[in-house]
């Protein structure tokens, strides 16, 4: 993952204003050739699921509360 203005900033550096699938995904293959971002791990899917039961919580409290 990356920060998408970091990317757009990248593009425009790079005078590449056009907004297509083609351009966007060679931009960002250029983006992560140059900048190599650093990798990052996948969830585990305990923590996945995890993550949608307080996602969960969060929606049914809001639901409360109103």
């Amino acid at each position: 993952m990356i920060n998408a203005s970091q990317a757009r900033n990248f593009a425009k550096a790079a005078n590449q204003l056009a907004k297509t699938d083609r351009v966007d995904a060679a931009i960002l293959a250029w983006f992560g050739e140059a900048m190599k971002p650093e990798v990052r791990a996948l969830a585990s899917e305990q923590q996945a699921e995890l993550q949608d039961l307080v996602t969960r919580r969060r929606q049914l409290v809001e639901i409360r509360t109103a």
